[in-house]
């Protein structure tokens, strides 16, 4: 498997070379799939051209930090501070390069095992006792094997320093995994809140405005039903522009469970410019707010 991993991380190196030394024409291409319209790279204007834009020219050093979802908590510290940011972050559990070091008897019931580098290398674990602990060492290995970032141009993940994650299992009141808000920060303003839900089953995606009114549109997932207002929406907008800063664009993740708020991530290619929006009308009204410097 781990040999099966690596070959494909050097197959997605020279992809990504000569997709670069052809002008990105692979780029283009998927993205003319996604979208049903050509990648200006030149001059983008949509919100997905631009986050292509952005995973290609821009070089801000900070991304990389934001990507890895370890280094990523000492951002958000050195910006809220060390004990409002330890309040906000979900709690560690474990930590490890060596995924067969995993201390499985000393976690609890239930817990969430990821790496901090890449996207979707997640494992939920609902209840440890029905476990198969070697497969969980064998994916985390392939994880750890990974090379993401090169073959979609996401330059941020590359060159992480590779780890296993582990934390506690968040809920809601019905003991499912909570709804997941994502904000979008565009100059450091909220533009606009995903809420993604049903994520153990066929996941839907609502978007609504700061002001919690919905808007018409769809980005990747199908639409679900109207969503409350939450508690402490105006407490997630005013963090997550305090933490966007100076940054150009940037998505911050959070869960609102019964007990407290906390921060899951921050991303800054959501669906690699892949994430159709529908109508595509809205894609670019979207892209008008965000302004990008020329490569």
């Amino acid at each position: 498997m781990q040999l099966k991993t690596r070959l494909r991380n050097v197959e997605d190196i020279l992809v990504s070379r000569l997709d670069k030394f052809t002008g990105y024409s692979l780029e283009k291409r998927r993205f003319q799939r996604a979208h049903g319209y050509p990648l200006n790279l030149d001059n983008p204007t949509s919100f997905n051209e631009k986050i292509c834009w952005k995973k290609i020219h821009d070089r801000n050093p900070l991304l990389k930090e934001l990507a890895d979802k370890y280094r990523m908590r000492e951002y958000v510290k050195s910006i809220l501070g060390e004990e409002a940011g330890e309040e906000l972050l979900i709690p560690m559990l474990h930590v490890t390069d060596r995924p067969e070091s995993i201390p499985f008897d000393e976690l609890p019931t239930s817990f969430v095992i990821k790496s901090n580098h890449g996207s979707g290398n997640n494992w939920l674990v609902p209840d440890k006792a029905k476990l198969d602990r070697a497969a969980v060492i064998r994916e985390c290995r392939r994880w750890m094997a990974m090379a993401y970032g090169w073959r979609a141009h996401e330059r941020a993940y590359r060159g992480t320093e590779r780890k296993i994650l582990i934390e506690p299992m968040l809920t809601d009141e019905q003991g499912h995994v909570p709804a997941d808000y994502k904000l979008n920060l565009i100059h450091g303003k909220c533009q606009f809140i995903q809420v993604d839900q049903d994520r153990q089953t066929q996941i839907t995606r609502t978007i609504y405005d700061p002001d919690w009114n919905r808007l018409p549109f769809s980005w990747k997932r199908p639409p679900g039903d109207d969503v409350p207002r939450p508690r402490r929406l105006d407490e997630m907008v005013a963090l997550a522009e305090q933490l966007a800063g100076d940054l150009d664009y940037v998505r911050v993740d959070f869960y609102h469970t019964p007990e407290k708020l906390y921060l899951g991530e921050l991303t800054n290619y959501p669906a690699r410019g892949r994430g159709a929006i529908r109508p595509a009308e809205f894609d670019f009204k979207l892209g008008k707010a965000w302004r990008v410097q020329s490569a």
